[in-house]
């Protein structure tokens, strides 16, 4: 009876939680984060594995890059209901056609590496993809979910987003996350092989205070909860200030 009334009790917070706060959800959070970049981007911008290229608020990624010269959308198997033009783009692939190498701008994945089981495979696609940036969202703490078509294998840390990037020979731009004691939490991140080009998004990164989950550690379980992120050995606060 105990377990059934703290199910009840959390689907309760859950639903009340959907309700009375857009800030719940990491997707509009993400998409929001999206939105103050997205006008900086030129060129060639693809959403990889991108579906229909919906954002689940009623709008096409296609508009966060109103200054894009193009815009592709890929699938690793023709879509129903995606763009005409959609590309098939396996991110398994053990290498990328070399009709693919380099032909993007801006390469921009949302949610996707958690399903490709393998990852770093699917990391070196995205990154010979592109010729500058890659821009990934990815979930650090989020409730297991599948389909009949993908699977569910990976969470990312902070960290360890850029520092497979960086293995790879992109340079972290602007790295931020939401946070919340009882939603799905997101990182949202920016890197590129051409660093120097991008200071404006370099000034746009938000002050780093707490590590993903530090709200949930604080209304839960009281476990360790070291605010100062210069600690960490890959000094977590060099992207941008710090309070």
């Amino acid at each position: 009876m105990t377990g059934f009334l703290r199910t009840g009790l959390y689907r309760l917070m859950h639903g009340l939680e959907r309700h009375l706060s857009s800030h719940y959800s990491p997707r509009v959070w993400s998409n929001g984060e999206l939105r103050r970049l997205g006008h900086l981007f030129q060129g060639d911008v693809i959403n990889v594995s991108g579906g229909k290229d919906s954002d689940k608020e009623g709008h096409l990624y296609r508009d966060y890059f109103p200054n894009a010269s193009s815009y592709r959308v890929s699938n690793h198997l023709p879509l129903k209901g995606a763009p005409r033009d959609q590309l098939i783009l396996d991110l398994e692939w053990e290498r990328l056609p070399e009709s693919f190498e380099g032909r993007f701008d801006v390469v921009f994945t949302h949610t996707v590496l958690e399903h490709v089981y393998r990852m770093d495979r699917a990391l070196e696609n995205l990154c010979r993809l592109s010729r500058d940036i890659v821009l990934t969202v990815v979930p650090f703490i989020q409730s297991f979910h599948c389909g009949k078509t993908y699977g569910d294998y990976w969470r990312f840390s902070p960290t360890a987003i850029c520092r497979l990037l960086k293995d790879r020979g992109l340079e972290t731009l602007y790295l931020t996350w939401n946070d919340h004691p009882l939603g799905n939490l997101y990182i949202f991140h920016v890197a590129s092989k051409c660093p120097e080009k991008w200071e404006t998004i370099r000034k746009a990164q938000p002050p780093l205070r707490f590590g993903p989950g530090y709200m949930r550690s604080y209304a839960g379980a009281r476990g360790h909860r070291d605010t100062e992120l210069s600690r960490c050995p890959d000094r977590m606060g060099q992207w941008g200030p710090t309070p």
